[in-house]
């Protein structure tokens, strides 16, 4: 990573923190203390959850999931990482490489006009199986359209109750 990519995403991280730092700030002069509370805790939660990816030692990964947000205009990320430390060093290219190609998709076959919610999860499902999923949240028209020329062979597309999962497993090393 080169210097102004590091700057950007301090920049980025610091904007944030000061936000959320400033509502809470606004809800507590207004004596609403138990908002206070809740956002106090979607904090909490948030940079929880950014500790648990920056520890899956994937640093291209971490830098594509952090930065996403701001790279995409009608797409939104939101991730959960559902183990406390995993090392992800060896497959940090791979995760890219699916993670770019279903995004891709996404693109290829939505509207510039519609915003989508994808909703990133990390599984560690066994001591040696890691599963990622990236589900696009209440959309179901596409399954149909993924069936053409271009497919990773890794990513399996399923429906769920939340919309299209894309599902890729990985072995751990």
């Amino acid at each position: 990573m080169n210097e102004k990519m590091m700057i950007d995403v301090l920049q980025r991280t610091r904007h944030d923190l000061m936000n959320h730092l400033q509502v809470m700030h606004g809800y507590l002069s207004m004596d609403k203390i138990g908002v206070v509370k809740e956002k106090l805790a979607e904090c909490i939660h948030y940079y929880n959850q950014e500790r648990k990816l920056i520890n899956l030692n994937a640093p291209n990964f971490i830098l594509w999931v952090i930065q996403f947000n701001y790279n995409h205009e009608n797409v939104h990320l939101n991730y959960h990482i559902h183990s406390d430390e995993i090392n992800l060093s060896h497959m940090d290219d791979q995760l890219i490489e699916d993670s770019e190609f279903i995004v891709g998709r996404i693109n290829k076959l939505g509207s510039k006009m519609e915003l989508y919610e994808l909703k990133l999860e990390l599984n560690k499902i066994s001591q040696s199986k890691v599963k990622l999923s990236i589900t696009v949240v209440d959309q179901f028209n596409w399954i149909n359209d993924f069936e053409d020329h271009e497919q990773n062979k890794s990513v399996c597309v399923k429906e769920s109750d939340d919309g299209i999962v894309y599902e890729c497993l990985y072995t751990i090393e």
